[in-house]
Formats: structure tokens, sequence, C-alpha cells
């Protein structure tokens, strides 16, 4: 399980990690979780390469957003 927490005002730095899990060879294995917090308003992707949402649980101004890494997508 990876949780990322970046701080709210730094969405734009979002990207770099996602890239680090989204294109082979990874590192995260087969039946990893990656729960991001953000705040409400920002809108993270369905999926990022071989993760995909698959919950998103909100609550007041702050987010979490549930990602799987979906097997048989390329890269995995």
């Amino acid at each position: 399980m990876v949780y990322l927490d970046p701080p709210y005002d730094a969405a734009r730095s979002m990207r770099p990690r996602w890239e680090r899990w989204e294109r082979p060879p990874g590192i995260l294995a087969a039946g990893a979780l990656v729960i991001a917090e953000h705040r409400r308003k920002q809108n993270l992707e369905d999926r990022y390469g071989n993760l995909k949402r698959t919950r998103l649980l909100e609550q007041g101004d702050a987010a979490l957003s549930f990602y799987a890494v979906e097997t048989g997508a390329a890269g995995t």
C-alpha cells in the first residue's frame, strides 16, 4: 500500500509521482493499492498507466482516491 499526502497547494507536483508507477518496470506489485489524498475540487484522472481508480471518498474539502494495479494491463 502506498499513501500519497502531498501539500494541497502542490497539485501540479502530483504528476511526477504517478509517472514512477505507471510505466514499466514500475515498482508496484500485483495487488498493490495506492491511496492519494487531495482537495475535493482537484480532479485526479481515473487511470494512470496500469493504475485504475476503484473508489473516490469525499468528505468536507478533502478527498481520497483509491487506485489498484490492474492486472493484465500494459506494463504489468
